[in-house]
């Protein structure tokens, strides 16, 4: 009897403690912010925020922003507490902040760290990141006094709702998500075609996928790879994510610089005043590569490498990680990169150009010699300021400051130049200066004796002043007419002739082969359309063969309204390959950029207003480019070697083979740097 009622009597004394201490303090999160003036470093804690959020305890919580939220807490009662905290949470099953390296958010207690646990089924869920759930700690033996709480977060979206001290007494209701149901967006990425076309921004995740890309590049040269991003349609919201790349190094520890590798995201524009769009802009990734993605969207990336001659040749391995920041889940693509000891040069004997303007923008001049151009187009009447009189006599002197650009461009290309006469449009041929601030002049009669004498001092002062800055006349080609060489062309063909039988007149046109036959006197340089030789036309209807009877160099052209939804494969970097394979002396495409859409680059994207955003088509024609001069490369180191030109030759019928298959032209500039790399 004696021992129930002792034991009966120690039941009641553990009760009645376990009643007194039944201890819990609360706080919210921004009733702390600025409380006790603290700062870290030189930062102050006003850096903080107070956010509002409609589901958070007391409608705000703290946006921590790498800052330390601090609690001193007057324990008055010593025992065992467990710290709770209810905290801005991704959408997840599992991996959020559960384990002790990986936690994104860190509590200490008197300068210890302790681990917080997720309470898993206290998650609430309310979409666009509204998403809040608690954190219990480990168990924490506390003594009577004032002890020091200190919050921080390893998360750029941290945010502190409620804090609580308890002795394990507080109790939280279930949130309103299942566990089983806890995702934060079904993220998927994979490695694909940089050329992919169509490309919608409804595309689908491919049945199979691949997280590999592998490159190969000589030095002076670029290159890149594709990887892509889908955001089930089922998730409820936009997902934010984090696009990182890591170091590339080679097995002997080499680095490629940072500077050298930049992510580009594929954005969709206008085709023809924005009724249409199309997959071609390649616009940089902000510098944090932060990117928010919505719903059953697909986005495309360039990965890009720029490597200079002074890039050691090697394998680099590297990653690409995406982080969802709801999440933390992360996915990932391996890269590896081969760099040859095959150094590409500076110049090619090609003339490239591309229809351009704004050579007075060191940027814009910049963008195309960077990108192989070595021929520029010269408006006469835009930029040398003259005036005539009705008897076609110069009135006063000719202002050429504006030809200073064109002659720079020469210098550093040893290119060409094409002075561009306009006379294809009637309000043109009268030779009226359209110089920004020059008088307008007489408007003279087209191919009368007035308009052949001030034509004359034109030409001959605008090559005089053009030669006389070191450009060579056998550079300086005469365009009168675009696309066209009929009765007109061939007079004014005469009148350059008299003017003075050295100087080169160009001419971009497919004509039938009689209008050939016709105006050969007056051409120097032929630029036929690129479709005729793609197609094989210009082979089989004979031009072909005339216009390489005449001994003057051959250059083709491409052009269209609607480029940006064309391939980059087979129009620009293809043609390279088509360039070679004929044997042509040029290679060329409108445009550059202009008032219209065929543009390669575009202005409007750019927040500065003074460096082009650049295209996939546009690195696509700089890859052609390269390959051209790879196999140039080639071509010379082998000059003597029939069986290997043969195979060079080979390379290129292969690749010209398929305008649909785009990663031939990769595959056949392989073989070429593995045949260059033979000893």
């Amino acid at each position: 009897m004696k021992t129930i009622f002792s034991f009966i009597i120690f039941i009641l004394i553990c009760i009645t403690a376990s009643m007194v201490f039944a201890e819990t303090y609360q706080t919210e999160a921004e009733a702390l912010v600025n409380q006790y003036g603290m700062t870290i470093g030189n930062k102050s804690l006003e850096a903080m925020r107070v956010a509002t959020y409609s589901h958070a305890s007391n409608k705000c919580s703290v946006y921590l922003r790498g800052n330390v939220l601090k609690w001193n807490v007057n324990v008055k009662t010593g025992g065992t507490y467990y710290l709770y905290l209810r905290a801005r949470s991704g959408y997840n099953d599992d991996k959020f902040l559960t384990a002790k390296p990986s936690a994104k958010y860190v509590a200490k207690i008197d300068g210890r760290k302790v681990e917080l646990i997720m309470l898993k089924d206290t998650l609430d869920y309310y979409g666009d990141g509204e998403n809040f759930v608690w954190f219990k700690s480990e168990p924490l033996n506390l003594d009577r006094g004032i002890h020091k709480i200190e919050l921080s977060s390893k998360w750029e979206w941290g945010h502190i709702d409620k804090i609580a001290l308890s002795t394990d007494a507080l109790k939280i209701p279930k949130g309103n998500v299942a566990i089983a149901n806890q995702r934060a967006g079904k993220i998927t990425i994979w490695t694909g075609d940089p050329y992919l076309l169509p490309f919608p921004p409804t595309l689908s995740v491919p049945k199979k996928i691949s997280r590999e890309i592998n490159l190969t590049t000589c030095r002076n040269a670029i290159t890149y790879g594709a990887f892509f991003i889908n955001n089930d349609e089922s998730t409820s919201g936009i997902i934010h994510l984090l696009i990182k790349v890591s170091k590339f190094k080679s097995a002997d520890g080499k680095v490629i610089p940072r500077n050298s590798i930049k992510i580009y995201k594929i954005a969709w524009t206008g085709i023809r005043a924005g009724v249409l769009i199309a997959p071609d802009a390649l616009a940089k990734v902000n510098p944090l590569g932060s990117i928010d993605i919505s719903p059953g969207i697909t986005f495309g990336f360039w990965l890009f490498f720029d490597i200079s001659k002074d890039i050691s040749p090697g394998t680099y391995t590297g990653r690409i990680n995406v982080e969802n920041q709801f999440s933390l889940k992360s996915q990932s693509i391996g890269v590896k990169l081969r760099i040859s000891k095959i150094i590409l040069p500076e110049k090619t004997d090609l003339a490239v150009f591309a229809w351009n303007y704004a050579f007075a923008n060191p940027n814009w001049q910049n963008d195309l010699i960077n990108h192989g151009i070595n021929v520029a187009k010269c408006s006469v009447n835009y930029s040398v300021k003259y005036q005539f009189d009705k008897k076609g006599n110069l009135v006063g002197d000719m202002d050429f400051s504006h030809l200073e650009p064109y002659v720079d461009f020469y210098k550093r290309t040893k290119g060409y130049i094409l002075l561009y006469w306009w006379l294809k449009v009637k309000w043109r041929r009268g030779l009226r200066c359209e110089f920004p601030v020059a008088p307008k002049g007489a408007d003279l009669p087209f191919l009368s004796a007035q308009w052949k004498k001030a034509f004359k001092t034109l030409v001959t002062k605008t090559v005089g002043y053009l030669v006389s800055q070191g450009v060579p006349k056998e550079r300086i080609l005469q365009y009168p007419f675009d696309e066209y060489i009929g009765k007109n062309f061939i007079a004014v063909g005469k009148v350059f002739r008299k003017i003075d039988p050295e100087l080169k007149i160009f001419a971009d046109y497919s004509a039938k082969l009689e209008e050939y036959k016709k105006a050969t006197p007056y051409v120097d340089v032929w630029c036929p359309f690129t479709g005729d030789f793609m197609s094989g036309r210009f082979e089989k209807d004979g031009r072909l063969a005339f216009l390489r009877s005449t001994g003057k160099p051959i250059w083709f052209y491409d052009c269209g309204y609607n480029q940006r939804a064309e391939s980059p494969y087979w129009k620009f970097r293809l043609k390279f390959w088509w360039t070679y394979k004929y044997k042509l002396q040029g290679c060329c495409f409108w445009k550059h950029r202009g008032d219209r859409v065929g543009s390669v680059y575009y202005p409007m994207f750019n927040a500065y207003g003074d460096a082009p955003v650049t295209s996939r088509r546009w690195e696509a024609w700089y890859s052609g480019v390269q390959d051209y001069k790879l196999l140039k490369l080639a071509e010379r180191k082998f000059a003597n070697n029939p069986k290997k030109l043969k195979q060079i030759n080979k390379f290129v019928q292969t690749a010209c083979s398929d305008v649909n298959n785009t990663k031939l032209t990769e595959q056949m500039k392989l073989k070429l740097i593995e045949l260059l790399e033979e000893n």
